[in-house]
């Protein structure tokens, strides 16, 4: 092999080529080639390509895994930023956005419905009670508009002041309490205990329509709305019908059937619970249970004969 063809194996070498040509070279009696080496600098951009190491080649499926584990990376570090603000570092711009909560912030509805309602608690009047009720957040229609609410109906100082949950849409409408067969079961029962109708005087726990009973925090409030009624109407005996408006009056878990009947003490007054006219008419059996153990057991009421 002449000289000429080892100098052209030798730089086919040094170029790093994985392929080597021993043909001689087409140009007859050219001088030999002068290779550089492979540290030294490369000044033109055709030869930078010339003497430019092949990349190494990754196999697809360790690029594909090394592809998802970066993706991985980045989507925590994206996920902690939006996550926790004070992993998100200020623009170097002027314009910036901050995410921390202001120290001042405006009073929350929780505390305008506690003003509210301590407005409710000192009335002096039963229309000034009634007045305040429609304006709170509970049942008005919107800041400064006044919502439809039950109002309370009968005389003051009664004998018996009867508390039902809620009225339906019809009764609102109609401002009466207890309509229809309901409303006569009621007037017949207390007849017969020697209390006319216009010694009574009715209303509601809730004062609105209701498709459930009140939640618990809700009843903490109109507890102490119907407190302040209480006060304002000055009743001897408190009758609760029904055993929601007897946990939500006296914040009780317990039945009917065992607390029914029995003598307790709300807003400073005599109370008593019995069951809701709808439930004995719907089963005429529980008037029997009304009369013959529920009113007796509190001790509040003549029965006749007695």
């Amino acid at each position: 092999m002449s000289v000429a063809a080892l100098e052209f194996v030798r730089a086919q070498l040094e170029l790093g080529s994985t392929e080597v040509f021993f043909e001689e070279p087409l140009r007859l009696n050219a001088p030999a080639r002068q290779v550089r080496p492979a540290q030294a600098q490369v000044q033109t951009k055709e030869a930078t390509r010339e003497y430019q190491a092949p990349r190494a080649q990754v196999p697809l499926q360790q690029a594909t895994q090394a592809q998802q584990a970066t993706q991985a990376q980045q989507a925590a570090q994206v996920s902690r930023e939006f996550s926790d603000p004070t992993m998100i570092a200020p623009s170097t711009g002027e314009m910036t956005l901050s995410l921390l909560v202001p120290k001042t912030q405006e009073p929350s509805n929780s505390a305008t419905a506690d003003a509210e309602l301590a407005a409710i608690e000192s009335a002096n009047s039963i229309e000034e009670f009634f007045a305040a009720i429609a304006l709170h957040p509970y049942y008005r229609l919107s800041a400064g508009k006044p919502g439809r609410v039950a109002l309370g109906q009968g005389v003051s100082a009664p004998k018996v002041m009867l508390v039902g949950l809620s009225p339906t849409e019809d009764e609102l409408t109609a401002n009466t309490f207890a309509l229809g067969p309901a409303g006569e079961l009621m007037q017949k029962l207390f007849e017969s205990l020697g209390i006319a109708r216009n010694e009574c005087y009715t209303t509601w726990f809730a004062k609105k329509p209701l498709l459930s009973p009140p939640l618990p925090r809700q009843q903490g409030m109109l507890r102490r709305m119907l407190a302040r009624e209480v006060k304002l109407i000055r009743p001897e005996i408190v009758v609760l019908l029904g055993e929601n408006v007897f946990r939500a009056t006296m914040n009780s878990t317990a039945s009917i059937q065992e607390e029914g009947g029995k003598a307790f003490t709300f807003a400073d007054t005599r109370t008593t619970t019995i069951l809701e006219p709808q439930a004995m008419l719907a089963n005429p059996s529980l008037k029997v249970i009304t009369w013959k153990t529920h009113l007796p057991r509190s001790g509040f009421f003549r029965m006749q004969g007695s």
